[in-house]
């Protein structure tokens, strides 16, 4: 919101200067551009910010087949009440929200989805996470494994190539640790709570 309101007054005291030429010279001169050059810099962060929630809302709402979610990626100073976790949906509610370092790994991860380390990976795990408790299931056991079972899925609607889409996926329910409080020994392929979905890209995690 504070670089929304600098790009107002940035751009306020360039039309200023264009219209009432109390500084001399011409109307178009270095102290316009430089003014409009600032207002254009404080607005393109919180519009990149808004177009990236937009991006994966809009994927959210394809994975899910609906078109009622939205994404919000909280600020730093937000995500202070919630050091404890990634993101969350409040029961009943259609607005995903997620850290601003989950956002920020997710982010990083779209750039090069064939590149990045199991960390940065787990940011796709978190969104799919999230959607499945928009699409109602609040058992954290049931809606992590819902997710590993169809994060190839979330990271096609966000723009990823299918093959590696599918091995970002096998990759995240491979590597997952069992001292994550959402573990599940029973979420295995073959166990009680593979949904033997046919397109399901999974493998044994290790």
């Amino acid at each position: 919101m504070l670089l929304i309101v600098l790009s107002m007054v940035f751009f306020g005291l360039a039309i200023k200067g264009v219209l009432g030429r109390q500084w001399g010279g011409n109307r178009f001169d270095a102290y316009f551009f430089i003014l409009i050059t600032l207002s254009t810099l404080c607005a393109w962060f919180p519009i990149r910010h808004a177009l990236f929630e937009e991006r994966l809302a809009e994927a959210s709402e394809r994975f899910l087949s609906t078109d009622r979610i939205s994404v919000n990626c909280l600020s730093k100073f937000g995500g202070i009440f919630y050091l404890r976790v990634a993101g969350f949906v409040y029961r009943g509610s259609d607005i995903i929200n997620l850290k601003s370092s989950t956002c920020e790994q997710l982010q990083a991860y779209l750039d090069s989805p064939a590149l990045v380390d199991n960390y940065t990976l787990y940011s796709l795990h978190v969104l799919t996470h999230e959607a499945m408790h928009v699409a109602g299931e609040f058992n954290e056991s049931l809606a992590d494994c819902k997710a590993f079972q169809r994060n190839h899925k979330m990271a096609e609607q966000l723009g990823v190539p299918s093959l590696t889409a599918a091995i970002n996926s096998r990759d995240l329910h491979r590597f997952r640790s069992s001292r994550h409080p959402y573990y599940s020994a029973e979420c295995e392929p073959g166990r009680r709570m593979d949904e033997g979905l046919p397109d399901a890209v999974w493998v044994p995690s290790s």
